[in-house]
């Protein structure tokens, strides 16, 4: 796994909201569900770590969608159980659901939440947004795994 630098180039407020939602919705399951997800979302939102050499951390709140990430886990819980079934669905038979990594189930998730249950962004920028989540972590065999996912879970 890559380490990601989102300092590296201005990102849009809207692709900050969604990696916020993936890395928000990964503790939420990291931390088994013992806290509330929006409370989460909230310190990284005014806890986040900018510069790592002098240990600076800055709120990302001006720098973010609230209402967008809010939009994203509101009720992303709830429908975990069936985007979970999408996801099944939309795997080769080489591939086993247990065995997708903790990060790329995150951003799945999350993709497939925005796609199926907000739908206010054409599919092809969703898709394209959390393919580039994806690429900031992984290697382009995990990024088109990502990719082909999020394809056959919009047809």
């Amino acid at each position: 796994m890559k380490n990601i630098n989102i300092a590296e180039k201005p990102v849009s407020k809207r692709s900050l909201s969604r990696l916020i939602a993936v890395q928000s919705l990964y503790q939420y399951y990291y931390l088994e569900k013992n806290d509330d997800i929006m409370d989460l979302a909230v310190e990284i939102v005014d806890n986040y770590l900018i510069d790592a050499e002098n240990d600076q951390i800055t709120s990302y709140r001006k720098k973010i969608d609230m209402k967008l990430l809010t939009e994203l886990l509101e009720n992303i819980t709830e429908k975990t159980a069936e985007i979970d079934k999408i996801i099944t669905k939309s795997l080769e038979k080489q591939h086993n659901f247990s065995k997708i990594q903790d990060v790329i189930l995150a951003i799945l998730r999350i993709a497939i939440f925005e796609l199926k249950f907000i739908n206010k962004t054409p599919f092809k920028v969703i898709i394209d947004e959390y393919v580039n989540i994806a690429s900031s972590f992984y290697d382009k065999k995990s990024v088109d795994f990502v990719n082909a996912i999020l394809n056959k879970s919009h047809e």
